[in-house]
């Protein structure tokens, strides 16, 4: 009976670390939404639409936070796509001035429809109170062009201020691309490393508990 029950014990704790882990699994994701245009729509299809120039998203961290990635909410077939996060000096009007790049680089992409295209980064720390700049570019037409219509009107949510949109590094336009940051998730909370003899508490506790249960079932 003692080995029984320490065995489904452990079965037990074996499983929830299972799920705590798969859970634990995917990146979390922080989408940048204006609350005067939170549907957007497609504006164009088959064209650059101003992306040989650059579009993205510049905001303030209002939290200090690390993010592992950046994505882009695209339709592309076989297209060279190129990111780029900085540090700004500010985050309204010609925001190249003065930028640190931190990360860059490049993927082409093909696409099933609209859907987000991904680019891992070395982790980077964003600092509370520092502004950062998103912004994506590439050559090629785009099947279906996808912005948020924020008529140029900065705006906050959790973690971030003044988010806008950006057209060549100024934030002169009237959208905005749908842009996320992925941030790797929270470990796994660790489960508790029992001893014999605190498995055999437990088990006695359980054991007790099926007792009185299977005593007070009607005969």
């Amino acid at each position: 009976m003692r080995k029984f029950l320490k065995s489904s014990l452990l079965r037990f704790f074996a499983v929830v670390f299972l799920i705590s882990s798969f859970a634990a699994a995917a990146q979390a994701q922080i989408f940048f939404v204006p609350s005067n245009d939170p549907t957007g729509h497609v504006f164009s299809t088959n064209t650059n639409d101003g992306w040989s120039s650059s579009r993205g998203v510049v905001f303030q961290a209002t939290a200090t936070q690390t993010i592992t990635g950046i994505g882009l909410y695209q339709d592309l077939t076989g297209v060279l796509v190129n990111y780029e996060v900085a540090q700004t000096t500010g985050a309204s009007g010609d925001i190249s001035v003065g930028k640190t790049v931190l990360r860059s680089g490049s993927n082409t992409f093909t696409t099933t429809g609209l859907q987000y295209i991904t680019f891992p980064i070395t982790p980077l720390q964003l600092m509370a109170g520092n502004f950062y700049h998103v912004r994506f570019d590439f050559a090629g037409n785009s099947n279906q062009n996808f912005f948020y219509d924020n008529d140029n009107v900065a705006f906050s949510q959790s973690g971030f201020a003044q988010i806008d949109g950006t057209q060549g590094d100024d934030t002169g336009n009237s959208v905005m691309p749908r842009i996320q940051l992925l941030q790797a998730a929270a470990a796994p909370m660790p489960i508790p490393t029992l001893s014999e003899s605190m498995l055999v508490a437990l088990a006695l506790l359980l054991a007790g508990g099926s007792f009185v249960a299977l005593r007070r079932r009607p005969s």
